[in-house]
C-alpha cells in the first residue's frame, strides 16, 4: 500500500461526476463529452445534434474583426447608393458603439487574465496528473472528466459560406489556458 495521490473525497467526487455524466443516444452512441459542454451565454449543458463523425474545424478570432468587415460593407453600400446618409449614420453609430463595448470587454478580459496569471495556480497538481497520460493514444470519458472541468461553446457565426465557433476549454486545477 502506498500514500494516495488524491484525497478519498476527491476520488469519490470524481466518480460521482463520472457516473452522472453517462448519456446514451437511442442508437447506442455514448457521448464522451456529455456534461462537459456548456453554453457560453446561459451555462447550461449542451448536447450533440450530429454525432455522425463529421470532422469540425474550429476557427477562433476576435469579434472586432467581424465588426470591421460589417462597417466596410456598410460604407461600400453607402458609396454605391444602396443606403441613405441617414441610415448610414445610424448604422455606423451602432457599429461604433458595439466596437467600443467590445473593446471595453476585451480590456476587462485581459485584466482578468493578468490577474489570473498573477495568482498561484496549482500547476504542480495538474502537471502530476497529466504526466500520467503523456502517451495517450485515444480519449475516453474517464480521461476527459479527470482533466477537464468544462468546455464552453459559443454560438456559430456565419462567415461567407462557412461557420466559425469559439470553444474554450477549462482544465482542472489551472482553468482556461
Amino acid at each position: 500500500m502506498h500514500e494516495p495521490l488524491i484525497s478519498e473525497q476527491l476520488w469519490e467526487d470524481a466518480h460521482l461526476r463520472l457516473n452522472t455524466r453517462k448519456r446514451e443516444s437511442k442508437s447506442g452512441f455514448v457521448n464522451i463529452f456529455a456534461g462537459l459542454l456548456k453554453c457560453d451565454k446561459c451555462g447550461y449543458a449542451l448536447g450533440i445534434a450530429n454525432a455522425s463523425g463529421i470532422s469540425i474545424t474550429i476557427h477562433c478570432k476576435l469579434p472586432t474583426g467581424e465588426l470591421s468587415k460589417k462597417y466596410d460593407m456598410l460604407y461600400n453600400d453607402r458609396l454605391d447608393g444602396l443606403i441613405s446618409d441617414k441610415k448610414f449614420k445610424e448604422m455606423s453609430a451602432r457599429c461604433e458603439s458595439e466596437q467600443e463595448e467590445l473593446s471595453e470587454r476585451l480590456e476587462q478580459l485581459e485584466e482578468k487574465l493578468r490577474a489570473g496569471n498573477e495568482k498561484a495556480f496549482d500547476l504542480e497538481r495538474f502537471v502530476d496528473l497529466i504526466s500520467e497520460y503523456e502517451r495517450i493514444e485515444t480519449l475516453d470519458k474517464e480521461l476527459l472528466n479527470l482533466l477537464i472541468d468544462k468546455i464552453v461553446v459559443s454560438d456559430r457565426v456565419k462567415e461567407g459560406k462557412s461557420f466559425t465557433q469559439t470553444i474554450t476549454v477549462y482544465y482542472r486545477f489551472v482553468g482556461c489556458m
